[in-house]
């Protein structure tokens, strides 16, 4: 597999019209999408695919497994195939919270509402880490934005 093949984020969110809101507003932009019903979909998903889903784009707050029980999850080392990207966003989290999912891996973390641009741009630079990443590059620790809280 090619790292060209590493392109699809999947959105997941509890709440249907926003994840598939979220999902058709990356189509329009060009991003293949699907939309993921929950957590333990997404893992279902790169369990099966996982070689095409570079980004996660996940709500942090969701019955069940939460988003940052995702990013554990897909963090963990333990887990074979390819570890997406994580862009967390969230209406409600606190500090803590946001500094919890970048510490366990997630790339940024938005605010809801978010500025269409700055997901768009989390996305993009996810693919390009994905790809990096798959091909064997080095790339730098993906935690980072802190500022996006």
């Amino acid at each position: 597999m090619s790292s060209t093949d590493c392109a699809m984020v999947v959105v997941v969110d509890d709440e249907p019209d926003i994840a598939r809101e979220i999902a058709e507003g990356l189509a329009a932009d060009g991003f293949q999408t699907l939309v993921a019903d929950s957590a333990e979909q997404v893992i279902a998903l790169l369990d099966r695919d996982g070689g095409s889903i570079a980004v996660v784009v996940t709500d942090l707050r969701m019955p069940g497994m939460d988003g940052l029980g995702l990013i554990r999850r897909l963090r963990d080392p333990a887990r074979a195939g390819a570890t997406p990207e994580i862009v967390m966003m969230s209406g409600h989290a606190s500090t803590a919270e946001k500094q919890a999912a970048l510490m366990a891996g997630a790339l940024a973390v938005l605010n809801k509402p978010f500025a269409w641009d700055d997901l768009a741009r989390a996305v993009d630079q996810g693919l390009d880490l994905a790809r990096a990443r798959r091909a064997g590059m080095s790339v730098p620790d993906s935690r980072r934005n802190p500022s996006q809280d």
